[in-house]
């Protein structure tokens, strides 16, 4: 199983380094992201094999890890813990949208080993002119984008900002640019169905009320009469991927609450309730390892 829609902390000392000066984060955003890290000196090597061990315990065999800084702060941070888990982490990155360097590093990802972008809208909603020069740049060098829709852990985020269709401009703008909708955009799942019948660059993973939005999303395509006779099943099980949103590498371990929840009941909870969809169930190597392996070309472990 490959999960595509995890995360990375770091320590929050070394965050609150990292982000200082940065504008794309207004201070409200650098509070609250600095509240959930923990503060910890664990050697790394310990950290990697925790999170290995879990992975095991779960039958992961792979995870995709996202940076939670939206600004660039710590892509070589991720690296690190690639490098010391080569093919069973893989790692995308962020980059500060308002720093005149953003697109010269997104051209560096490839070099460095990051395998996509993650975004979420720290300056406006998705359809913002502003991003459109990350778009480009993703499109041109083949980075998948991951964007978070939906709700939010951060009470300073706008829902508006997050909302799915602000990706159906995205999607037409930039046709080539594989485009990833996390948590299926719950709660606002018939908006994610409405762009993802409409566009096949779009790709939705699974991950925490994205499970709802997923359930509902194929249900619509084979129980709603009106929706059966024009069902997009054939290409859109191609774009459904698992993803668990578990947080790496504390896992309930610390005195952080953070680091206090419970992740692997948590991910229990989305395993069993994915194994329920019957239509998952019928494309589950697709699903869980398939899909993800071609759309963000991934190897075997």
């Amino acid at each position: 199983m490959i999960d595509i829609h995890t995360h990375w902390m770091i320590s929050r000392s070394e965050l609150a380094k990292r982000i200082k000066g940065k504008r794309c984060l207004s201070s409200a955003y650098k509070e609250e992201i600095l509240s959930v890290f923990p503060d910890s000196t664990d050697p790394l090597p310990a950290l990697v094999q925790r999170s290995l061990a879990f992975m095991n315990r779960m039958g992961i065999t792979q995870s995709v890890l996202l940076p939670l800084d939206f600004a660039g702060a710590y892509n070589d941070l991720m690296m690190d813990v690639v490098r010391a888990a080569p093919r069973r982490f893989w790692a995308f990155g962020t980059v500060d949208i308002l720093s005149k360097r953003a697109v010269d590093d997104l051209k560096a990802f490839k070099r460095l080993g990051l395998i996509g972008l993650k975004m979420y809208p720290t300056v406006g909603p998705y359809n913002d002119k502003i991003y459109f020069k990350v778009y480009q740049a993703c499109e041109q060098f083949g980075l998948p984008v991951l964007f978070h829709t939906g709700f939010s852990m951060f009470k300073n985020a706008l829902s508006e900002w997050t909302h799915p269709l602000t990706l159906d401009v995205v999607a037409v703008r930039y046709p080539r640019l594989k485009i990833i909708v996390a948590h299926t955009g719950y709660p606002h799942f018939h908006a994610a169905m409405d762009i993802g019948w409409r566009h096949e660059n779009i790709y939705f993973d699974s991950c925490s009320g994205g499970i709802d939005a997923m359930a509902e999303l194929v249900r619509m395509n084979f129980e709603h009469q009106c929706m059966k006779s024009i069902s997009r099943w054939g290409s859109l099980k191609k774009r459904l991927i698992f993803g668990s949103d578990v947080f790496y590498p504390y896992l309930g371990i610390g005195p952080n609450p953070a680091q206090r929840f419970d992740f692997e009941g948590f991910f229990k909870i989305q395993l069993k309730t994915v194994r329920k969809i019957k239509q998952l169930q019928l494309i589950w190597k697709d699903f869980t390892v398939n899909n993800a392996r071609r759309v963000l070309g991934l190897t075997s472990a």
